[in-house]
């Protein structure tokens, strides 16, 4: 339809900005991009088209050209809800948690019926400790909309966190009935199942994560999962898939070589294992777990002159 349109009138920058979000809730970013980008070459002060196009920059994770795009929405209309809650979502995932608040309660001045302003809102709240009025601000989400997905997987990671895990599996089951496409609904609702030890649920919802999307995060959520019950293979394929996907992650390292410690394999381990720290040199089960390969290999002098 909208290939059509452009057809027949090349210049219509609300075609190419419409085209460009089917195309982002279509996962086809980069032609989603192209869009934005046609649209802004067409006219450069269209709010809807730096609104929509930093949305997408946040989800590629350009998250210095999103905030430009934002901030630009926001300055050609100051009274556009939907960009101070975008940006406020998008500093919230930058952990900048006090300007995401003053960009949440900005966007509730200017519409207080959008359900995903409360949740993001609820959000930053969580993310701030203040766990009462995050949970009012879920509650009035799912008033709005009693189909909110979004708002119920974040209300039960609240839940969980505070556990209260009946009701958080109440929430994160609403979560996946109305959201099934989004595979962190199911990688947070792993975590929770990993936690109680049902291991079984639990990797059945870290592997309908990878079905869609292929994460990093997932696969060490699934690795752990295959650690626990002693199956070290499997869970090696796992962190090596996840480590294809972010090499630098200290996390990913940390629990690769602490399979590979496992397996025996004592030399990788200790490899894995130093890149760990050295990606984060505050992470203390890194150091006891280079102890604990280095004593295995009657190197434990080694430990004290590595972390000096």
């Amino acid at each position: 339809m909208y290939e059509k349109a452009l057809e027949l009138d090349q210049n219509d920058v609300t075609t190419y900005n419409n085209y460009g979000a089917l195309l982002q809730n279509l996962k086809d970013y980069d032609k989603a991009k192209q869009m934005y980008e046609k649209a802004l070459e067409l006219d450069q002060n269209d709010v809807t088209t730096y609104n929509n196009y930093g949305a997408l920059l946040a989800v590629l994770k350009d998250y210095d050209k999103a905030k430009q795009m934002f901030e630009k929405a926001i300055k050609l209309d100051p009274a556009v809800s939907t960009a101070y809650n975008n940006y406020g979502a998008l500093l919230q995932n930058l952990k900048d948690y006090d300007k995401a608040k003053q960009m949440c309660e900005k966007a509730l001045e200017l519409d207080q019926n959008d359900s995903g302003i409360y949740n993001n809102y609820g959000n930053v709240l969580s993310s701030l400790k203040d766990y009462d009025k995050a949970k009012q601000m879920y509650e009035k989400a799912l008033e709005l909309d009693p189909e909110d997905g979004y708002t119920y997987d974040s209300y039960a990671v609240l839940l969980s966190k505070l556990g209260n895990y009946d009701k958080a599996k109440q929430m994160f089951e609403k979560s996946i009935v109305y959201v099934n496409d989004e595979y962190r609904h199911y990688n947070n609702y792993g975590v929770m199942l990993s936690e109680l030890k049902d291991y079984d649920k639990a990797k059945q919802m870290y592997e309908k994560a990878l079905e869609l999307e292929k994460d990093s995060t997932v696969y060490l959520n699934l690795g752990e999962v295959f650690s626990i019950r002693g199956e070290y293979d499997k869970a090696k394929q796992m962190y090596e898939k996840a480590l294809e996907l972010d090499p630098d992650n200290s996390h990913v390292n940390l629990y690769y070589g602490k399979v590979l410690k496992l397996q025996n394999d004592f030399e990788n381990a200790e490899y894995y294992i130093k890149k760990a720290l050295e990606l984060d040199m505050d992470c203390m089960e890194a150091c006891f777990e280079l102890g604990a390969v280095l004593n295995l290999q009657k190197k434990g002098s080694e430990l004290d002159r590595y972390l000096g």
